[in-house]
């Protein structure tokens, strides 16, 4: 219960005058709602950020990669060229050899023919040696082709990896753009809840001030029990009242305004009013009388009701605020 917690740390504070951090007011709530979701925000954004970076970094990785391809092929392109270049001079030899004399010439090989047949045989060894060159330099240009075509693919590949690269770049500066919008508004808001707190602290302190002056005078008034009584305990009081920043439960929700026995929670300032206590202080269904609130029975328990603080039950938020927090006499009721 969130004003619970708040009244016992208020309470705490003014006792020990020790300076304490303050709870946030059930008013604050939708500020810590906007606070939790502004820091779930940024570190989906962070996430977002990684994975981009991740991306961009696969994506040189890539370029990278395609750069080495690129520079091996045009190194077997070179290759290549020279090799074809060289073929296509000595078959150029060759060919002009055909007309004129010398060693090492076609003409030469044929016009030393002995007979015809010689010659015949020689015509057709120059053929096929001619065709031979003619077939390696088809070759070489066939895979000068292929390397030319495969460069050509890898650098296209390239381009698509660099304009995704880019594509990446751009999406992580929106994405640290908009994660340092988001982190000035969240450091705003906390800077806005934090005064809020400090204010609701010292409205609470003025409220308990007040409520402390008001309770002398209303527990004077109150008839105190006499005859059959137990113990006698000092207590720190609190209060609520049925409602969803106290219970957690709206109105028509199952177990609204049940106690933890199973009752429903009453304020009866002429009978007995609900109470909520530490079960392993106080009994559940112990009867009681609180001075300044009046007789009650220990229905109820609470998350920060522990050790000698009990919570009284009122019917509003206003007797609530006017109770605040404050030590009592409690007599268990034999």
């Amino acid at each position: 219960m969130n004003k619970k917690v708040l009244s016992v740390v208020v309470a705490l504070g003014l006792f020990f005058s020790v300076n304490s951090t303050a709870i946030a007011s059930p008013s604050n709530g939708q500020g810590n709602d906007k606070t939790r979701e502004l820091e779930s925000t940024i570190l989906d954004m962070n996430n977002s950020i990684q994975g981009v970076n991740e991306k961009i970094q696969a994506n040189e990785s890539e370029i990278q990669k395609s750069k080495a391809q690129i520079e091996d092929l045009e190194k077997q392109i070179g290759k290549s060229k020279e090799e074809m270049k060289s073929k296509q001079e000595l078959f150029g030899k060759r060919a002009r050899a055909i007309y004129i004399s010398g060693v090492d010439s076609y003409a030469s090989i044929i016009l030393e023919s002995k007979g015809l047949s010689d010659l015949v045989e020689r015509i057709e060894s120059v053929s096929k040696v001619m065709n031979f060159d003619k077939k390696i330099i088809k070759g070489l240009k066939e895979e000068q082709e292929k390397l030319e075509s495969k460069k050509v693919a890898i650098n296209e590949k390239n381009k698509k990896v660099m304009a995704l690269k880019s594509e990446n770049e751009k999406k992580l500066s929106s994405l640290k753009n908009e994660k340092s919008k988001q982190e000035v508004a969240l450091s705003n808001l906390k800077q806005e809840l934090e005064k809020k707190t400090k204010e609701a602290a010292a409205s609470r302190a003025s409220k308990q001030s007040s409520s402390l002056s008001r309770g002398s005078s209303v527990s004077s008034s109150l008839k105190k029990p006499s005859g059959n009584i137990g113990r006698t305990l000092s207590m720190r009081a609190t209060a609520y009242t049925s409602s969803y920043a106290d219970t957690g439960k709206h109105p028509g929700s199952a177990g609204f305004g049940k106690t933890a026995s199973g009752n429903m929670a009453i304020r009866d300032p002429n009978g007995y009013s609900s109470i909520a206590v530490d079960p392993s202080v106080i009994p559940l269904g112990t009867r009681v009388y609180v001075e300044g609130y009046g007789y009650a029975i220990a229905h109820d328990t609470g998350g920060a009701i522990k050790g000698n603080i009990i919570d009284l039950y009122f019917n509003s938020d206003s007797e609530v605020n006017n109770w605040g927090s404050r030590y009592v006499t409690v007599h268990i009721l034999n």
